[in-house]
């Protein structure tokens, strides 16, 4: 992993007024892991062993890049690119893409997808409230990029999202829709199987290349929460 720039100066400082006056940019890299060794069984029975093998190496070695951007107590957080194995060639018919625009000071978040939406990717605002239930455990730190993170668990519909978050780096955001810790968050691993890292740290202009959608109703994070799980589409 390589850091493009670490922030210093007034991103550490403590008044809440120069965080929000702050922008960067973070790129992480999403990592899926397999699906249960069930499914997968299931799948390979279906499949010649020639296409199951490059399949599954397919699957095990390709990852996404997203980008955070954040300015003025708002950020962007969307898709990149896929990384897929540079031996395999791939050609990607369709993609599927959520992007997250959280608005702090509003204390909501805006999901909009493009792509194909029959799997119940839909369009929808929601409240922030949900990520204030964090549990912070001060003795469990991991470093990413140079920079000590302090763990903080969160239970999730009967699972557990594990996220690290760095103090020093005193803006309460971090990747998808994850935010509500004392620091920007590094790291997330949830439902062991998602994981989202950061990869770099930029500190540059980024408020001109934002483009706010507008919004017109909000939801709380518990019908946000059913919708989702329910693969209800909502445009």
């Amino acid at each position: 992993m390589k850091l493009i720039a670490l922030l210093v100066g007034g991103l550490l400082g403590s008044a809440s007024a120069s965080l929000w006056s702050q922008e960067l940019s973070v790129t992480y890299r999403f990592k899926q892991q397999l699906a249960p060794s069930s499914q997968l069984a299931a799948l390979e029975q279906t499949l010649p062993k020639e296409i199951w093998e490059r399949q599954e190496r397919i699957l095990k070695n390709k990852y996404d890049l997203h980008i955070l951007n954040y300015c003025n107590s708002k950020s962007v957080y969307t898709f990149d690119r896929a990384i897929f194995p540079p031996e395999e060639k791939v050609q990607i018919l369709e993609n599927v893409s959520i992007t997250f625009y959280k608005d702090f000071l509003n204390r909501t978040t805006y999901k909009k997808s493009t792509g194909d939406s029959s799997a119940g990717y839909g369009n929808i605002t929601f409240e922030l409230d949900e990520f204030n239930r964090w549990t912070i455990l001060h003795d469990s730190t991991l470093n990413v990029l140079g920079f000590t993170c302090i763990k903080a668990i969160l239970p999730k519909n009967d699972k557990l999202v594990e996220a690290w978050f760095c103090p020093d780096l005193p803006i309460s955001d971090g990747p998808d829709k994850y935010r509500g810790l004392p620091g920007l968050i590094l790291k997330v691993i949830s439902n062991q199987r998602d994981e989202w890292e950061a990869q770099s740290i930029e500190n540059k202009s980024v408020c001109k290349d934002m483009v706010w959608p507008t919004i017109t109703s909000t939801v709380d994070f518990q019908t946000y929460d059913k919708q989702s799980s329910g693969s209800i589409k909502r445009r």
